[in-house]
């Protein structure tokens, strides 16, 4: 789905990425690892900020999509990496999506690994989920690192090439020029340097 971020226009998927598991089609959790790692192989890049804020905005317009988090206890906290967290995380945004369906983008109710220039401080960048009030549940947060996941981290991706004002650009190009840290935009390439 087109997505506008200022004079900047990026394609982003639709939905998170899902996989079938036992005959259930389920959105699953990431690392930031294997984020960039599955880019690499999609053409693809992690969003920035602006861009999920922008996604959201665009998806409010069919209804708005909220993150319901699932870790109410300190038990709760060991079961954030199971599939029963994930299944029910996945029931959750399936409920809302019978109750507001969205006809093109679908954001909001999840966290994203995002580019920041942050992410010097631990390796990755979390972001995202929103409330009823249309803000952020993770402001912009550098608390864990590349391997960390949970139920709540999905995988969202947008493509590689972009349009600045309407031209033809590679966003690991556009993210250095706006000042992300080159070495973490490079880590998106398929090989160190390559320009594919």
């Amino acid at each position: 789905v087109q997505v506008h971020v200022g004079n900047l226009v990026v394609q982003m998927a639709r939905d998170a990425v899902a996989a079938r598991i036992g005959g259930e089609v389920l959105r699953l959790p990431v690392s930031y690892k294997d984020t960039v790692e599955a880019c690499k192989h999609l053409a693809c890049i992690a969003p920035t900020k602006e861009m999920v804020d922008a996604a959201y905005e665009q998806s409010s317009q069919d209804g708005r999509l909220v993150f319901r988090g699932l870790v109410r206890t300190r038990e709760d906290t060991e079961k954030m990496t199971t599939l029963d967290f994930t299944q029910k995380f996945n029931m959750g945004i399936e409920r809302q999506l019978r109750e507001k369906p969205h006809s093109a983008m679908i954001a909001g109710p999840w966290k994203y690994w995002i580019l920041h220039p942050r992410i010097v401080e631990t390796g990755a960048v979390n972001y995202g989920g929103f409330d009823d009030s249309g803000k952020p549940i993770q402001t912009v947060g550098g608390r864990h690192d590349a391997t960390h996941f949970d139920y709540s981290q999905l995988f969202q991706p947008v493509l590689r090439t972009a349009f600045l004002d309407g031209r033809p650009i590679d966003l690991l190009d556009h993210y250095v020029n706006i000042g992300l840290p080159k070495e973490y935009v490079d880590a998106y390439r398929w090989r160190q340097g390559d320009a594919s």
